[in-house]
């Protein structure tokens, strides 16, 4: 169907989520619900968008938060005590961070990737990885995509090397998040893809010019 509202029911028969979708858009309303039915926030969308008044309650009612949105960016934002003051604004979802961030890791892949697997490359070759990041701040393999089998095995050895991560938070709490990589190998070197499409140019891993 073009327009679809798609409900989630738990084993209790406790309506959890319920979502208007277009064309396999969010498109509308969406709204979640607590264990017991009460609900715990909703939200608008324009064509999978947010777009509209984003609402947050306690579990006994009492508003937690209100944010405007406009074609996904935030407008305004308010965050409320159980009493109804005022309290610092704080994202209601924050994604995982990686030490220093995205060069930081790119330079990870880059050091833990084989040197039987470097330079060898015809043409480009690209690699999904979705990792899950836990509150303990550890990184696991969720999925991986790659052509082969040495592929997927340096993914694997990478993610195990890694060092802790910065957790997401939901509402406020630290909480397990999934994050997803993207990578191309070159005939000069592995990329994040953001960071690659982020640059007009890219250089080359042994360049003398290239420090990330």
């Amino acid at each position: 169907k073009r327009f679809a509202t798609v409900k989630i029911i738990d084993k209790a028969g406790v309506l959890r989520n319920e979502a208007n979708f277009k064309d396999e858009m969010k498109h509308g309303y969406e709204h979640f619900y607590y264990s017991d039915g009460n609900l715990y926030w909703k939200s608008d969308y324009r064509d999978n968008v947010q777009n509209g008044i984003f609402m947050v309650y306690y579990p006994d009612g009492s508003l937690k938060r209100k944010e405007k949105y406009r074609n996904g960016y935030r407008k305004e934002g308010y965050c409320y005590d159980s009493l109804g003051n005022n309290v610092a604004y704080y994202p209601f979802k924050t994604q995982p961070e990686f030490g220093n961030g995205l060069y930081a890791l790119q330079r990870h892949f880059r050091d833990k990737w084989p040197t039987s697997l470097k330079g060898n490359m015809a043409g480009w070759t690209f690699l999904e990885l979705n990792l899950i990041i836990g509150s303990d701040s550890l990184a696991r393999v969720g999925s991986l995509k790659a052509e082969d089998f040495e592929h997927r095995q340096a993914l694997a050895n990478a993610v195990k090397t890694m060092p802790k991560w910065i957790p997401g938070t939901f509402d406020g709490k630290i909480s397990e998040t999934n994050y997803r990589v993207s990578l191309v190998l070159t005939t000069d070197g592995i990329y994040l893809t953001d960071l690659m499409n982020a640059r007009r140019s890219i250089a080359p891993v042994n360049s003398p010019n290239s420090t990330n």
